[in-house]
């Protein structure tokens, strides 16, 4: 993984744990794909969280609507049932966040239950 990358998932990892989510996983790698973050909410509900990092200030919710593919999204699927710990698939959530560093600020777009 990039610098970028790694960057931008501890950036999207604080931010949740400030607001009382535990992180389960980082970089959790299975044989079909990595999931970037795996995270309890306050409530009890699992996240899957697929982390974007760009060098730039310029980006669009659309772009953020688009950084899970479906087949990326079908492999977060399947991870989830492959997970380390016990869960039930209705209870899993996926979630994509984008980071964009630019030179003076860090800007975070979270976007809950891409697919769902």
């Amino acid at each position: 993984m990039s610098t970028t990358g790694r960057l931008g998932e501890q950036y999207v990892a604080r931010i949740l744990e400030k607001r009382g989510w535990q992180i389960l996983l980082r970089n959790w790698r299975d044989r079909y794909v990595e999931v970037d973050l795996v995270a309890r909410t306050p409530e009890g509900s699992l996240r899957i969280i697929e982390v974007k990092t760009r060098r730039t200030s310029s980006s669009s919710r659309a772009e953020l609507e688009e950084i899970i593919s479906k087949r990326q999204h079908r492999r977060l699927r399947l991870a989830s049932l492959r997970l380390p710990f016990p869960c039930r698939g209705s209870d899993i959530h996926i979630d994509a966040a984008l980071v964009r560093l630019a030179p003076s600020h860090v800007h975070i777009t979270y976007l809950a239950d891409c697919y769902d």
